[in-house]
């Protein structure tokens, strides 16, 4: 059981993350030069979070299966994907991968770490500085 004060309840979003065993949904943002190819950055960031989209999905079927009919998730958004924001300063690439809340943190940094080394060796995609 958890309390907190009612006024939480008015000045912010509550999630109840135990309805939902423990997963969510969340995003990663990775800001990249405008002369950036977006498919290269696009194709080396899917492989990165790709890579235990599988293992999530066959261990956790059972779960996966009732987010699916409880909350209304779709093939989809189990399944990691990557949006494209265009903006002045760069463009965005927004990761959303869903994962268990005990892995956030690691997920985080396994992702960020893998793809920051994985455009070191690339030629047309760089992060933007500053």
């Amino acid at each position: 059981m958890v309390s907190f004060p009612n006024k939480i309840i008015f000045d912010k979003t509550i999630t109840n993350l135990s309805r939902a065993h423990g997963f969510t949904l969340i995003s990663l943002d990775f800001l990249l030069t405008h002369t950036t190819d977006i498919d290269r950055a696009r194709e080396v960031l899917m492989d990165v979070i790709g890579q235990d989209d599988l293992q999530l999905y066959y261990n956790s079927r059972s779960v996966v299966n009732k987010l699916r009919y409880s909350y209304g998730y779709s093939e989809e958004d189990i399944h990691p994907r990557i949006d494209v924001i265009i903006e002045p300063k760069g463009i965005m690439l927004r990761a959303k991968v869903f994962t268990h809340v005990d892995n956030i943190l690691d997920i985080q940094t396994k992702i960020s770490e893998d793809f920051c080394k994985k455009i070191q060796t690339e030629e047309k995609v760089e992060l933007q500085k500053g």
